[in-house]
């Protein structure tokens, strides 16, 4: 639908990929008229404001990784996600705990996320939750 054409502009664009077949459509124009950044984060806002679940999750990542980034407004999207059933969100959360992005860092809390994902097949999350039982050996910690 709409939403899904707008997020996928939106990714491309922030990628800085132009695809052939969007190149003369309304949107694209209007986008090359404004500033980008200010243009895809309207449109992801939107996607989550529509309750579009890959809008909501790609918007929580925009909060975690832009400039000036909005960790507390992204703890709450990926928590809303992960209650949802969307295990991705629950890397992220964990992400946040182990770095105290927007939350009291929380290493113990941090690894709990990260081994629901492990427990679930989430190949990242195993990655990530042997890097931290590593760490954590290394600083004389067991988790």
């Amino acid at each position: 639908g709409d939403l899904e054409s707008y997020l996928l502009l939106a990714l491309a664009y922030n990628m800085r990929v132009e695809p052939e077949s969007w190149r003369n459509t309304d949107l694209a124009r209007s986008f090359k008229q404004t500033d980008k950044s200010k243009s895809i984060e309207t449109i992801l806002k939107l996607c989550h404001e529509k309750k579009y679940i890959p809008g909501s999750f790609e918007y929580a990542m925009y909060l975690m990784y832009k400039r000036y980034p909005s960790y507390k407004d992204a703890y709450v999207i990926l928590y809303d996600l992960y209650q949802k059933g969307i295990g991705k969100a629950g890397l992220y959360l964990g992400l946040m705990y182990e770095n105290g992005w927007g939350v009291k860092q929380d290493i113990s809390e941090a690894i709990a996320f990260y081994k629901k994902q492990d427990e679930a097949g989430d190949l990242e999350a195993t990655a990530i939750l042997a890097s931290c039982q590593f760490k954590n050996k290394e600083y004389g910690n067991d988790y």
